[in-house]
């Protein structure tokens, strides 16, 4: 294994007690750490120095944010992520803080590789793209104070016209976050698919759809009241939309790896997190 990079989310782990008690017992079996605290002002510029050839391992230390935004900075380098939940839910997590002894496993490499799904995501206004986005959990459109109208086309072909509050395009692993809040399935994270989730839709017959990858998805706003639409990338708020605009989402050629250990399956893992809510 070579070095291993800790990201503890300074918010989280208050005095960063629980990644430096990773760091000790990582060092304590020979493993070198660099430890880089994080939090909402640290600037993604401030990752250059992330590389494939020096880093084996990427482990963040947070809430499901704080794995997410973690593991887009491994976006096609081929760093395997894990997670140290900190948070909530922490669906994208593989470790609880009191399970931590279990980094000596994933560091020795004692671990599964999953590949994850990424998203590429074209904003268009009058025929010119102005950004490019990538998402390992979705892209949503939302309507802040009023209602919000898009037409959803696969390939070209129309799947639905929403009225509501807007509509999440997610990948597999972005399956258990806004998309199932929204009334989306459940997937496993390692398919390879397109979820397209309607939120709190005006009709009763609009209903969620898992695409292939293969295919192309575009969103179009439509209507006469859509001055307060966003576009937001996993969570992270990129910019209003106006009538007209189109949002082109498509699967990335980078993806993303994440750290499996064996005895913890997708689905008990989906039952512990969720069987509180029931």
């Amino acid at each position: 294994m070579k070095k291993i990079l800790l990201l503890p989310n300074k918010e989280r782990d208050e005095g960063l007690l629980v990644s430096r008690r990773a760091e000790t017992l990582l060092a304590s079996l020979g493993f070198a750490c660099l430890l880089f605290p994080i939090d909402e002002s640290t600037d993604d510029g401030e990752f250059a120095f992330i590389s494939p050839q020096e880093f084996g391992l990427i482990i963040a230390f947070g809430g499901d944010g704080t794995v997410l935004r973690t593991a887009k900075l491994s976006f096609g380098t081929g760093i395997p992520v894990v997670g140290v939940n900190m948070g909530g839910k922490g669906f994208l997590a593989e470790i609880e803080v009191s399970e931590l002894g279990k980094l000596a496993q994933v560091a020795a490499g004692e671990f599964q590789w999953e590949q994850r799904l990424v998203l590429e995501a074209e904003l268009i206004r009058e025929g010119e793209c102005l950004g490019k986005y990538w998402a390992l959990n979705d892209a949503v459109i939302r309507g802040v104070s009023k209602v919000a109208e898009v037409s959803v086309f696969g390939d070209g072909h129309r799947i639905l016209s929403v009225t509501g509050d807007g509509i999440v395009v997610a990948t597999p692993t972005g399956s258990t976050a806004y998309s199932l809040s929204a009334g989306g399935p459940i997937v496993e994270p390692t398919s390879d698919n397109i979820i397209v989730t309607p939120i709190c839709a005006h009709s009763i017959d609009a209903k969620s759809f898992i695409l292939s990858s293969e295919r192309e998805v575009t969103v179009v706003i439509g209507g006469r009241k859509t001055s307060d639409v966003l576009l937001t990338i996993d969570g992270q708020q990129i910019a209003p939309l106006l009538v007209g605009d189109s949002l082109r989402v498509r699967r990335s050629d980078k993806k993303t790896v994440f750290a499996h250990l064996a005895e913890k399956s997708f689905y008990s893992r989906v039952y512990e997190k969720l069987k509180d809510s029931r």
